[in-house]
């Protein structure tokens, strides 16, 4: 029975996420081990200013999707109407 548990939970996350594994946070825990991650604020902005890393390395892994918005263009419009 625990092995059928298991399955399950991986079925659940290919149908939902689109991955066979046991959990979706594969980006976000990626995103704790990066280098970047492990810099100070100062250290970010002293690569920054060097253009050895990109503006958007200020954002914290996990913040919110607003913090985000100032470093990504918006979707433009395609034309293709979603269904509602």
């Amino acid at each position: 029975m625990p092995l059928l548990s298991v399955l399950a939970l991986y079925i659940k996350n290919l149908l939902v996420f689109g991955m066979f594994g046991a959990s979706s946070w594969l980006g976000f825990n990626y995103g704790q081990l990066s280098t970047v991650h492990q810099l100070t604020m100062d250290e970010r902005n002293v690569l920054i200013e060097a253009g050895r890393l990109e503006p958007i390395a200020r954002v914290e892994a996990g913040g919110f999707a607003e913090t985000y918005l100032p470093y990504i263009e918006p979707i433009r419009p395609t034309g293709i109407p979603v269904p509602g």
